[in-house]
């Protein structure tokens, strides 16, 4: 999807690249471990891609300067100037010694190359003295244009250029969870997949936060820094562990957005989960076969999304100066299923087949299908096999006996993420990933796995999914066909307009929205089948 995100789902010297193809699974009749493919795990550091704008530049005399202006819902914008030898602008150089900030006049005519009459003009004086500043505008809109006049001194001090820069107004980066999943049931002391899925819905300029997930007001996981980019989407893989049993309503959240976020208020999602205990599962006595239980669920969104501004301008005494129109447009599909099993048993590694899959109306939409299938230590007690590739999470965790669970347990995930790119949380690096960290908050998210997968087409009823394991003398099979119904919502803002008066004229700001989203989904909660020679 290219744009603006889906409302529904959904700095620059920084490297930029996308994530390499997925690398399939090939079983074979050797012991190997099923993991990951490092050629495309790659540094949460490295920007997936950046299609934001770019900041506006100006040259003169020895020196440059770049400048972007970003505004927030509430009108307050954040300026960003930093000066350069105009000889090389790889790294700043210099000192900004003062600004002076002028809002024009906007039109069809002007933009071509004619700065209309300024509305206003601001001076900055008292600057930090360094290469780079951020200076704050209030009472501004999107679509304002700027004239940047500063004075640059270079980084001897013998010599100052006046250097000037045209920019507009952009809205700032909107960060939003769109929606929260994961397995139904948590076992006390074992870690429970939760997934979070991060759009930015302004499709401007694109934004760095923390993906955080809480438990009440207590912070439980985080993935640190992940990049969003302008009009995508991204998910935020967690993996908490619970110590007491319960009801938890778990709350994502992105934090510390930077650039400023431009409305905090939809910054959240919730997610609600059971917590078991060892009692109320029971002890299993001899002889009893592993109970083998799961939830599914699946969604194929479909939206379209519409955004006009107006804009105009008129001198003091009323008389127009000229105004602008823009449509920003978009539509776009997100799909993701989850598949969420427990065995209440520890199953043995290697194990003789692991075998899944996802169809709907009969068309395969994934595989995997492995043998002799061996196992690698994560956390203390937890030993696991990692089939992901392509924006499919496939992973089968078994954990050791203790005096909870006396038998262990076997977790199953099998998830297709939403999304361009998944990043992992610090508790999944902990518990999965076998860092050198010694709890959650040590280790350092540092993966995102490209999400290579995109839309399959129409789902069609029932969205299927298949797992078979064969361990230990035993075969655990599922089949959960889930039924997906059709659902749809429509939001029309009418076209609403806000009037700012400056010191040479007055500045009308118009907007209208329009969203539409039609969702194919469902859930499903069930037992599967588990059989012994």
């Amino acid at each position: 999807m290219s744009g603006v995100a889906l409302l529904t789902l959904a700095a620059c010297s920084e490297p930029t690249t996308r994530p390499s193809a997925a690398v399939s699974l090939v079983a074979g009749s050797q012991p190997a471990l099923v993991s990951r493919s490092h050629g495309e795990w790659h540094s949460g550091r490295v920007k997936y891609a950046d299609h934001g704008h770019r900041p506006a530049w100006g040259r003169s005399g020895g020196a440059a300067l770049s400048a972007q202006a970003l505004v927030d819902k509430a009108g307050l914008a954040d300026l960003v100037v930093t000066s350069f030898a105009s000889r090389d602008t790889t790294a700043p150089a210099g000192s900004i010694v003062s600004l002076a900030v002028s809002g024009l006049a906007s039109g069809r005519g002007r933009w071509k190359g004619e700065d209309g009459p300024p509305l206003f003009v601001r001076t900055f004086t008292h600057l930090g003295g360094g290469s780079s500043d951020t200076v704050s505008l209030s009472g501004v809109t999107p679509g304002l244009k700027l004239l940047i006049v500063a004075l640059v001194r270079d980084g001897g001090g013998r010599r100052t250029d006046v250097v000037t820069a045209t920019t507009v107004v952009l809205k700032g980066p909107d960060l939003a969870v769109s929606s929260m999943s994961g397995a139904a049931e948590a076992l006390v002391g074992m870690p429970v997949l939760v997934t979070a899925v991060v759009s930015e819905l302004n499709g401007q300029v694109g934004a760095r936060a923390d993906c955080d997930l809480y438990d009440g007001t207590l912070k439980v996981d985080s993935a640190p820094g992940v990049w969003v980019d302008a009009g995508s989407t991204v998910s935020c893989a967690f993996a908490p562990t619970f110590g007491t049993p319960g009801p938890r309503s778990l709350v994502a959240r992105v934090e510390n957005v930077a650039p400023r976020d431009y409305d905090p208020a939809n910054n959240s999602g919730t997610f609600t989960l059971a917590v078991l205990s060892g009692l109320e599962v029971g002890v299993l006595p001899p002889g009893y076969l592993p109970a083998f239980v799961f939830d599914a669920r699946a969604a194929d969104v479909v939206g379209s999304y519409a955004d006009t501004t107006w804009t105009y301008d008129f001198d003091p005494s009323g008389a127009p100066l000229d105004s602008l129109y823009a449509d920003t447009s978009d539509t776009g599909r997100l799909q993701t299923s989850e598949f969420h099993g427990t065995i209440y048993n520890e199953v043995p590694f290697p194990l003789a087949r692991w075998s899944l899959g996802q169809s709907s109306g009969g068309a395969g939409l994934d595989t995997l299908d492995a043998r002799n299938v061996a196992g690698a230590s994560g956390a203390a007690g937890v030993t696991c096999a990692d089939g992901s590739s392509g924006g499919v999470l496939r992973l089968v965790c078994a954990y050791d006996p203790d005096a909870v669970f006396p038998l262990g347990r076997t977790t199953l995930d099998y998830v297709r993420f939403a999304g361009l790119v998944t990043y992992e949380s610090r508790s999944y690096e902990f518990v999965y990933g076998g860092g050198p960290c010694v709890d959650w908050a040590s280790c350092w998210d540092d993966n995102a796995a490209n999400q290579a997968t995109g839309v399959a087409g129409p789902w069609v009823s029932p969205l299927t999914v298949t797992a078979r394991i064969e361990a230990g003398g035993f075969t655990y099979r599922a089949l959960a066909p889930v039924p997906l119904a059709t659902s749809q919502a429509t939001t029309n803002l009418p076209k609403i307009c806000s009037t700012t008066t400056y010191t040479f004229g007055t500045h009308v700001f118009c907007e209208s929205l329009h969203v539409a989203q039609t969702v194919v989904g469902g859930t499903l909660h069930a037992v599967g089948t588990t059989t012994s020679p």
